[in-house]
């Protein structure tokens, strides 16, 4: 059960900083390729949890689409 749900958020957004960083990139290695991945499984997966508590995700940001391409 979450009662913080803090610790869940402030790795999503810190994530979202390396993410934009890799963005610009010529090139990614393979371990940074690696790192990638984990933080987007271990994202959904937090996104997932807090979605489960309704309370820390106001209905409006549930309702958000984003495009993936």
């Amino acid at each position: 059960m979450i009662h913080e749900s803090y610790y869940w958020k402030q790795p999503l957004l810190e994530s979202v900083i390396k993410f934009k960083e890799c963005e610009a990139l010529e090139e990614i290695n393979e371990e940074l390729y690696v790192k990638i991945e984990q933080a987007v499984f271990i994202g959904f997966y937090s996104i997932r949890k807090l979605l489960e508590i309704e309370t820390k995700i106001t209905s409006s940001l549930k309702n958000q689409k984003y495009d993936l391409d």
